[in-house]
């Protein structure tokens, strides 16, 4: 089964950002589709990625300087 957990994050145009996620606003995915009740366990955490997910076909770009996971 394809699953994984999401947590949005809203971007600003030609802006740096710090951005904190806490685990909790994790939610988990499979399909497209929230599965509830599904809880983040960090021990089994092995990657991550970002996914631009808003049907624009509009150029994009993300620059990332750092990612700490605490």
């Amino acid at each position: 089964m394809a699953f994984s957990y999401r947590a949005p994050i809203d971007t600003v145009a030609n802006q740096w950002q710090e951005i904190r996620i806490p685990l909790s606003e994790f939610y988990g995915t499979s399909f497209g589709r929230q599965v509830p009740n599904a809880e983040l366990d960090p021990e089994e955490v092995n990657s991550l990625g970002f996914l631009l997910a808003d049907k624009q076909p509009d150029p994009f770009n993300l620059d990332i300087d750092w990612i700490k996971a605490e």
